[in-house]
């Protein structure tokens, strides 16, 4: 084009469309995404210390979330916690001061019901022996015993019956005893038996021998034996022995025989 003056137009000639429609090759252009204002960037002030301009994101404030608090302790690692010191040592001690009260109150306790035993009033005169009544026993004794069941007469109140019993069938056969307290709390037994003699004599009088000594009472023959725990006087009369047997000595065992006669149920 040629103004009137004759002087050559100043504008640029129109590069001619490609293809595409888009810019030429070498065009310095950005490509925006879909949808998005194209964004250009400000050439750098020189007078400016920041240089040049930064994005939106990179400029956003920073928000209350991001910046602690005035006075705040900044965050901690996450790690895991650990013991405080002496832990360990401290439940060891609870531990032991709990067995230490346990064992103290376990001493109270027994030095008070000790000391309650002893203060309390007791009744020396009191009989430790438990009396029991014979005469019913021995009287059904009596009947069912294939032998002639004797008893104890005209004992008097100072000897006291501590047990009685009747067996039909036992080691030693039909098997009655009554046992005693003397008057002076020594210990004598009446026993009678069908069974084989030796074994019924060694069981009832705790293993005591045969002296070889013999003594009579009111008629009958009794043998005399003698052992660590009891004395004896052994009586045998066909198959039936009858053993009066204890503590006591032999003179007291021998008065006790003189007492014994057939129960009148017989």
């Amino acid at each position: 084009m040629v103004r009137e003056n004759g002087t050559p137009s100043q504008q640029p000639a129109q590069a001619p469309d490609r293809d595409g429609g888009g810019p030429a090759a070498g065009d310095d252009v950005k490509a925006t995404a879909p949808g998005t204002a194209p964004h250009s960037t400000a050439p750098a002030d020189p007078a400016d210390p920041e240089g040049p301009a930064s994005s939106d994101a990179e400029r956003a404030p920073a928000t209350h979330e991001d910046v602690p608090a005035a006075g705040a302790a900044a965050p901690l690692p996450e790690t895991g916690t650990a013991a405080p010191a002496g832990a360990g040592e401290a439940r060891q001690r609870r531990k032991l001061k709990t067995v230490r009260d346990m064992l103290l109150s376990m001493a109270v306790i027994t030095v008070g019901a000790l000391f309650f035993y002893f203060v309390q009033p007791t009744d020396t005169g009191q009989d430790p022996v438990r009396a029991v009544d014979y005469a019913v026993e021995a009287s059904t004794a009596s009947r069912a015993a294939p032998y002639d069941l004797v008893v104890p007469e005209g004992l008097d109140d100072e000897w006291r019956a501590t047990s009685v019993r009747y067996r039909q069938s036992s080691d030693h056969g039909a098997f009655w005893r009554i046992g005693f307290m003397d008057p002076v709390n020594e210990y004598v037994a009446l026993g009678q038996a069908d069974g084989p003699a030796r074994a019924f004599v060694d069981d009832f009088t705790r293993g005591a021998q045969d002296t070889g000594e013999t003594v009579t009472v009111d008629g009958r023959e009794w043998a005399v034996h003698t052992g660590g725990k009891y004395d004896a006087l052994v009586a045998e009369e066909g198959d039936v022995t009858t053993v009066v047997t204890g503590t006591a000595g032999t003179t007291q065992l021998e008065a006790f025989a003189a007492t014994l006669a057939p129960h009148p149920n017989q």
